[in-house]
């Protein structure tokens, strides 16, 4: 009762704390190999070709964090097919091509500019109510020591720092007394995906931030948005069939 009652409190302080810091973060994603396994299988026994699933490299996000207003981004980093990496470049994937994820704690609400098949869209996420169960389980990450908490409801584990005085954390993870360096986000996929977000480094006195714009693009709900990149993704996956390997 007295933990509960403290951290309360601590909420209560934290929520519009004035910090200002960068983080950046290691993500690694994580699959089920025996249900890996059991979809290549079905997929051959199915006639739609073999397709080779694998977890991909290694990405690395951006945490900008000034005074209430937080932008989460990809870092882009260099590889073969690319000379320079930078922050603010557009991400791409099955679901669009997506900018920063702009959080705004007074409106309670993270903004989103999006392409997707050629149109610009900026789509609204309220804060999620992850309804947070606080354990007494604790480590230390970069030196903070963190505390680990537990969201039944969303299916995510987040270790969060105290001492860290800003409700925010990787993606739209937040919600706790503190700033969130390691989430375990775990996905509604077959094969029991899971996207694991931890922080490799803590910049709490930068110089600069990133400069955001605001968009004309068209705004629109979480809701339409899912709807747009479902219809989307059938769209790409009947012009390009089975068979991809994504390994």
């Amino acid at each position: 009762m007295k933990r509960t009652l403290l951290i309360a409190l601590c909420f209560a302080t934290n929520l519009f704390a004035q910090e200002k810091f960068i983080i950046e973060y290691k993500q690694n994603t994580e699959v089920n190999e025996e249900k890996v396994k059991e979809f290549e299988r079905e997929q051959q026994q199915n006639g739609k070709g073999f397709m080779k699933i694998g977890s991909g490299k290694d990405l690395y996000h951006q945490l900008e964090y000034n005074e209430g207003i937080s932008s989460f981004d990809r870092i882009q980093t260099v590889d073969n097919n690319q000379a320079n990496g930078s922050v603010g470049a557009f991400s791409i994937s099955m679901g669009g091509e997506m900018k920063a994820l702009v959080g705004n704690q007074s409106e309670k609400k993270y903004t989103q500019e999006v392409k997707l098949d050629g149109e610009n869209y900026v789509v609204n996420y309220p804060f999620k109510d992850y309804q947070w169960k606080i354990t007494n389980e604790e480590t230390t990450i970069l030196g903070y020591k963190v505390i680990k908490a537990i969201s039944e409801k969303e299916n995510v584990e987040a270790w969060f720092a105290p001492a860290i005085k800003a409700n925010v954390g990787p993606t739209q993870v937040n919600g706790l007394p503190g700033t969130v360096l390691k989430a375990i986000v775990q996905l509604k996929s077959k094969l029991e995906t899971k996207l694991i977000y931890e922080a490799v480094k803590i910049n709490t006195n930068p110089k600069r931030f990133t400069k955001l714009k605001e968009s004309n693009a068209k705004v629109i709900t979480e809701t339409e948005f899912k709807a747009l990149k479902d219809e989307s993704k059938k769209k790409l996956m009947s012009t390009f069939g089975q068979g991809v390997d994504k390994g």
